[in-house]
C-alpha cells in the first residue's frame, strides 16, 4: 500500500509501522478490518508527511525527499489501548444479559 502511494519508508519507520500494525491485530475487536485499517493507517501516515514537508522553508523542502516516509511520520501512532475509537462510552440501548 506504501507503493501504491509512492511512499519510501525509512527502516525506522518500517519497523515502527510493523509493530503498530502488530499491535493493532493483536488488540483487534469485532470492528477490526485489515484492509481498512491499513489503508487508514497509510492515509494518515501520508497525512503527517504532507503536513511536515508543508512546515519546512522552501529553501529546506527542496533538499528532503519528498516520498521518504519517516519516524516523524508515524508519531501519532501510539502502542496504547487507551487511543481507540471503540474505547468510548456509547449511547443508545445497552443489551441485556
Amino acid at each position: 500500500m506504501l507503493d501504491q502511494s509512492g511512499l519510501i519508508p525509512t527502516p525506522e519507520a518500517e519497523e515502527y509501522l510493523k509493530s503498530y500494525l502488530a499491535f493493532l491485530y493483536d488488540c483487534r475487536d469485532k470492528y477490526f478490518g485489515n484492509a481498512r485499517t491499513v489503508r487508514n493507517v497509510v492515509n494518515e501516515a501520508l497525512k503527517n508527511q504532507n503536513l511536515r514537508l508543508a512546515a519546512l522553508p522552501p529553501e529546506e523542502r527542496k533538499n528532503v525527499p519528498n516520498n521518504l516516509l519517516t519516524l516523524e511520520d508515524l508519531e501519532t501512532f501510539k502502542l496504547d489501548k487507551s487511543t481507540f475509537a471503540f474505547n468510548r462510552q456509547t449511547i443508545g440501548f445497552k443489551a441485556r444479559g
